[in-house]
């Protein structure tokens, strides 16, 4: 242990090493995009968004609201308010039809992440809650997210004769599955139906319910496949509601045709991406020409190509922990919100809806995306610098996005071990840097400080006096040499294990050790004097 001495002798280091330049070549970087672009944004009632909105009150409302039937459709259904509002709806006598994806969830053995694993195990009590009750049928390309309210007559032999419609109903189009949080957590959109679309929504439902479906659950445990009775066919007259099916890829024609009109602007959101899609293709060349693609998506792994070459065709990619809208806005004034996402599945194979806007409609769908600004996001920016960025982080790398965030301070403090010195007189020693990524400390700047401790004397070393000679005359008369020790000042020592050493007590006696060592001891070493070897 280090006597006061030596503690006064020791010396504290610090050094600078500046990871500025450090190259990070593509991250999510934190947006500032907010402060300026959603001062004056506010909520619209035509397009809802869940930055304000609970979904699940809208959703339940509804049903509640339930005379004579509902139809839901929904890639999953797991939240138990809305589980709990179509249960009442069935015991006091209203029809409710549910288009699902069931097989998507109930054919997999083992889910990859916890959430999908809550996610299925409510379905699954979901199923077997209102099984009996309503009437289920599944595919699995239903991805379409529907709730509808009085939008149909009464049905009599059921699947065999449909009456019409009637007039008047209530209906929401979303972007959300019926999950706890996808109506509460996500960044998500829906919008209230019209009449017109409401009518147009039931007759393209009926058409998915009764020739679409694959299977179908009549008490509460098992599937059985479904009977297509092929007397209901496919709406071909609509002009409101778009779709994706295997009769039509209207929401693809019309997200190519918004964009290929936008001449200064394009708001774009999706969860998924494919990087060779057309309409992908479409933004890139609209961004490359000078149209202003604003993108909003997840951040995702999976999605990253996509993502990066509509970075490098000159948008603005803005990420999101939880987004799953799809919406695209054109400076046209028109807009579409649907389910389907911007890949392969969503526009060419999947059972899609969506919906085409203009005016007030349209205005609302490019507010309720700059809502999202709102919230914590993040922004692709490709050529970075460690030295760019500041806060959280993630990095794409080797074809690989880190999985978490990671915190870029301008300055990290990092205190290194001692460092021994064996002489007062080099007391500016070095420590040794460690080598590690910038992971591991993500700083612009590490200021390192390391202390480096004073030699002490070693305790095996025996005092070295200086011996002065004098001729004396003794009591015969005769001549002697006489020697006489006297102490070095400071003292010297001598030792196998470390030579001569010079010791001293206090910082005032260094420059009489330096001369001592200068005049007499050269190779000797200049240590602290222990208290104990006073």
């Amino acid at each position: 242990m280090s006597s006061n001495a030596q503690n006064e002798f020791s010396q504290s280091q610090s050094k600078d090493v500046d990871q500025k330049r450090v190259p990070l070549a593509v991250a999510w970087v934190p947006s500032q995009s907010f402060i300026s672009s959603t001062q004056n944004v506010k909520q619209q009632e035509y397009v809802l968004a869940t930055v304000s909105n609970s979904f699940t009150k809208h959703v339940v409302e509804l049903i509640n609201s339930a005379l004579e039937s509902v139809i839901i459709v929904s890639f999953l259904l797991a939240d138990k308010n809305v589980e709990d509002a179509i249960d009442k709806a069935a015991v006091r006598g209203v029809r409710v039809y549910l288009l699902l994806a069931s097989e998507t969830h109930l054919d997999k053995d083992n889910s990859d992440d916890e959430f999908s694993q809550q996610c299925e195990q409510q379905h699954r009590a979901m199923l077997k809650q209102l099984g009996g009750k309503v009437m289920v049928r599944s595919s699995p390309h239903f991805h379409a997210k529907v709730v509808l309210v009085d939008a149909i007559g009464p049905l009599t032999n059921f699947g065999k004769q449909l009456e019409s419609d009637q007039e008047f109903g209530k209906g929401m189009l979303l972007t959300a599955n019926l999950t706890s949080e996808a109506l509460e957590r996500n960044e998500e959109l829906a919008v209230p139906l019209t009449s017109v679309e409401i009518d147009e929504m039931t007759s393209l439902l009926k058409w998915a319910f009764f020739e679409a479906a694959e299977h179908q659950m009549l008490d509460n445990s098992n599937f059985l496949p479904a009977e297509n009775p092929q007397i209901v066919p496919f709406p071909g007259d609509l002009t409101h509601v778009l779709s994706t099916s295997e009769q039509d890829h209207s929401i693809k024609e019309n997200a190519l045709r918004l964009i290929e009109q936008a001449q200064e602007e394009l708001m774009v959101s999706s969860y998924g991406w494919d990087e060779d899609h057309e309409v992908i293709e479409a933004l890139c060349g609209k961004a490359r020409n000078g149209v202003r693609v604003v993108v909003f998506s997840r951040i995702r792994s999976v999605t990253m190509p996509a993502l990066l070459k509509l970075v490098e065709a000159g948008a603005t990619v803005y990420g999101f922990k939880w987004l799953h809208a799809k919406a695209i806005w054109a400076d046209t004034n028109e807009a579409m919100v649907m389910s389907a996402n911007l890949d392969e599945h969503g526009l060419e194979s999947s059972f899609e809806v969506g919906l085409a806007l203009t005016h007030d409609r349209a205005r609302a769908v490019k507010d309720a995306l700059e809502l999202f600004l709102k919230k914590r996001h993040w922004e692709l920016r490709i050529g970075l610098s460690l030295g760019d960025v500041i806060g959280d982080i993630k990095v794409w790398e080797g074809n690989k996005l880190d999985k978490d965030f990671v915190t870029v301070q301008e300055q990290k403090e990092i205190q290194l071990d001692d460092v021994s010195s064996n002489c007062l007189t080099k007391m500016d020693l070095t420590a040794q840097f460690p080598n590690q990524p910038w992971r591991d400390v993500p700083a612009h700047t590490i200021k390192y400080h390391w202390n480096v401790t004073a030699p002490v004397l070693d305790r095996g070393a025996t005092e070295i006096f200086m011996i002065e000679k004098k001729n004396q005359v003794d009591g015969d008369g005769k001549d002697k040499v006489v020697e006489t020790k006297h102490p070095y000042s400071p003292r010297v020592f001598k030792s196998k294990k470390a030579g001569h050493q010079i010791a001293i007590s206090n910082p005032d006696e260094m420059d009489a050790a330096l001369r001592v060592k200068n005049d007499h001891f050269h190779k000797a070493r200049i240590v602290v004097m222990q208290k104990s070897a006073r």
